[in-house]
């Protein structure tokens, strides 16, 4: 989403020995059914946003 989120503590699963937090139920559900393509999407935008503060992301 190209997005920082604070993510639910008990919404989570571990894939490849890492951890990944999700927002609510739902949005865990979905991920989990197209997982290896979000885990890429992530990683492709976690590239462009990591040193970004959430707030400057929001514009």
């Amino acid at each position: 989403m190209g997005f920082k989120f604070d993510g639910d503590p008990n919404i989570w699963k571990i894939v490849d020995n890492k951890l990944y937090l999700n927002l609510s139920k739902p949005i865990q559900t979905r991920w989990e059914g197209d997982q290896s393509n979000f885990i890429q999407t992530a990683k492709t935008n976690w590239v462009k946003i990591k040193g970004a503060e959430p707030a400057s992301l929001q514009k």
